[in-house]
């Protein structure tokens, strides 16, 4: 080797490997340095996450919008005290017309003692006395006639002016709905548990989004790093190749280096595309968070690790079925629409209450008593619909419906929730299945690596083989970054598989599922050589 590789070659090979080393030292994250940003740990992410995630607090806000609904569902088991004013003005005064009551034998009797009294104030008492005893003529009959023609054949009263201010106060204390007042409460109080439900799932999904966009982060900044690796071996040979083949070497020809050169512009296209990942992945962070998409961070974690948590699978199923919000959710509408039934029911009792009302009128007015304007009034009303067009009938019969509506969508709730907590279960175990072999071919493409990098540095190539050794050179390097990026992509695989185990089976806000004595790690994570 030491005869086909000139010193300058040889140089050139070590600097590039120099300068690859640094290259990747200064672009590689460094723990000493002050960050700018925050830098944020997994649980930390979660805890931001929990207090700013929008989604969070409008299920929050709806917690409070049911129980105020249940308060004014309760509002009617107490008296209802109503208080009217209204300012009146008629086209007329409101009148009442009756008939006279002199009328027949009281008029004659009123009629004979007007004129009687009509003479005695003018004649005397015997002049008065003589008239009566000849009714029908003379003075006597003309005085009773006139008394006759001007007496109305009706009496108008005047029971209110033309403007009047009339007040109100009404008192109601229902006694007996058939129980709807009841029904409601408990609806309005399921609604409450419901709201809660719908709460405890937004954090649980919250939590899961965080979860999975962190490790995406990891996972596209662990790509980025392989990618590194990968390229400053590829330039190392594409230099070397095209220095021995400016030096005329027999062995080296030109496609050795479009080879390396073609496996070097390959990796860098897929670096991008990794970069890109991890800014993805960063925003969907930030949004999963609830802070704004411009605001610093930086993970806390440099690494992508296996999660060290056991799951225990027996205990998922059970769990998801206990925990599950929606699975509560179904139950709970199965009680709703049995009270709606009921209340469908109810519709047909009659509702009974007690009343009192004061009233009172100001203005002209000759209403209730003219010298007292108040009015109290109270008793016992019953209510009973008779026929409303068979409105409660069909009610009684969409309650029934909806009651098997419900029951029925219980059951669907229950097969979709068992075939999520399967389907988590067997990404689990496909995930955990392979850490262990894509380890061991991370491992043994690294130790191939090394063995060359060992035949080099010792001189064991011959010249002829020196073409060979750059191509399985470049194939190795390519096995241990394929076997790299499987391995970082289980990891991450792995890792979301008991996130969503914990989503499923409503346990992620507390870990109920899972140890921290979990499995032993099936192998350390590859190495980040910058020499290689």
């Amino acid at each position: 080797m030491a005869n086909r590789l000139p010193y300058a070659s040889s140089d050139k090979l070590t600097g590039a490997l120099l300068i690859s080393g640094v290259i990747l030292f200064v672009c590689a994250p460094a723990d000493a340095q002050e960050p700018a940003s925050p830098r944020l740990t997994l649980s930390d992410c979660i805890a931001v996450a929990l207090r700013n995630q929008p989604a969070i607090h409008v299920q929050n806000a709806g917690v409070n919008v049911a129980r105020e609904q249940r308060a004014v569902a309760r509002s009617y088991y107490f008296p209802q005290l109503n208080f009217g004013m209204a300012y009146v003005g008629l086209s007329q005064p409101l009148e009442a017309r009756t008939p006279n009551p002199i009328s027949g034998q009281a008029a004659n009797v009123f009629s004979d003692a007007a004129a009687y009294f009509g003479i005695a104030r003018q004649a005397g008492p015997a002049a008065a006395q003589l008239a009566l005893a000849n009714p029908n003529a003379g003075q006597f009959a003309a005085i009773k006639h006139a008394f006759l023609a001007g007496t109305p054949q009706t009496i108008n009263t005047e029971l209110l002016g033309s403007t009047f201010l009339l007040n109100q106060l009404s008192l109601v204390q229902p006694l007996w709905t058939g129980r709807k007042i009841r029904y409601r409460n408990q609806q309005a109080t399921l609604g409450v548990q419901i709201a809660m439900r719908d709460a405890a799932k937004s954090r649980q999904e919250a939590i899961f989004s965080v979860t999975r966009a962190y490790y995406g982060a990891l996972l596209a900044q662990e790509l980025v790093a392989v990618a590194d690796q990968s390229s400053a071996l590829f330039n190392t040979v594409v230099n070397v190749t095209d220095n021995l083949i400016q030096d005329g070497d027999e062995y080296v020809t030109m496609p050795d280096m479009l080879r390396a050169r073609a496996l070097a512009d390959t990796v860098a296209s897929e670096r991008i595309t990794a970069e890109k990942s991890r800014d993805l992945a960063i925003a969907a962070l930030h949004q999963a968070m609830g802070v704004p998409i411009d605001a610093p961070l930086e993970l806390a974690d440099r690494r992508l690790r296996i999660d060290q948590r056991k799951v225990e699978l027996p205990e998922v199923l059970p769990s998801a079925m206990v925990r599950r919000p929606e699975l509560a959710k179904a139950q709970i509408g199965v009680q709703i629409v049995d009270l709606q039934r009921r209340l469908a029911r109810a519709a047909f009792s009659p509702e009974v209450s007690l009343f009192g009302t004061y009233i009172n009128l100001q203005g002209q007015q000759a209403f209730l008593d003219p010298n007292n304007p108040n009015l109290l009034a109270a008793g016992l009303s019953v209510q009973m619909p008779v026929f409303e067009g068979g409105r409660r009938l069909a009610e009684s019969r969409k309650a029934a419906d909806q009651q098997v509506q419900a029951r029925q969508g219980r059951e669907l709730a229950r097969q979709l929730v068992a075939l999520e907590v399967r389907q988590a279960c067997l990404e689990y175990e496909e995930m955990r299945d392979r850490l262990r072999p894509i380890s061991r071919a991370a491992r043994d493409a690294q130790q191939a690596l090394d063995g060359y990098w060992s035949q080099f540095a010792g001189d064991q190539i011959a010249d002829e083989k020196y073409p060979d050794f750059f191509r399985d050179l470049l194939t190795t390097r390519l096995l241990l970054t394929q076997a790299q990026v499987q391995y970082y992509q289980v990891v991450f695989g792995h890792n979301l598989a008991v996130a969503k185990i914990e989503l499923v089976s409503a346990s992620n806000e507390d870990h109920s599922l899972v140890s921290a004595g979990g499995p032993a790690r099936p192998e350390r994570p590859p190495a980040r050589s910058a020499g290689r």
